[in-house]
């Protein structure tokens, strides 16, 4: 019993196993098999046993750098997509209260409150002063 467990240890040492983005990819590839035996869709589950066999490929590759660059690149996309996606709705959130204006020198964004009238707002990244109507 012993020999088996070091037998799969020793398989399994210096292989890349299941990141982020095989995560993401055998769900997707579930959630495609799901839907392709609901409506009979034989592309659909080719599509996902395909992404199956690229998910084993990964957790099983020995190339660890290559497979960390794409999980790295996949993680970056994703948290690009969150962040642009919060800023999105602080903004609608504010958009009553508040108006986003540019710097006219370095075209800095500016929050700045709505109906004060004509308002001096001093960039914080120039130092530059202008007027804006609010």
């Amino acid at each position: 019993m012993r020999k088996n467990q070091n037998g799969i240890h020793d398989f399994f040492s210096g292989r890349n196993g299941m990141d982020n983005l095989s995560r993401f990819l055998l769900c997707i590839a579930l959630i495609l098999i799901i839907i392709s035996g609901i409506f009979r869709l034989w592309i659909l589950l080719a599509i996902g046993i395909g992404l199956i066999v690229y998910v084993l490929f990964r957790t099983f590759s020995r190339n660890v750098s290559r497979r960390y660059a794409e999980n790295r690149a996949f993680t970056e996309l994703i948290t690009g997509t969150g962040h642009a996606w919060q800023r999105f709705r602080l903004r609608r959130k504010d958009r009553k209260t508040h108006l986003i204006c540019k710097c006219p020198n370095c075209y800095q964004k500016i929050r700045v409150p709505k109906g004060r009238g004509t308002i001096v707002i001093k960039c914080p990244n120039c130092r530059i002063e202008f007027k804006k109507n609010t």
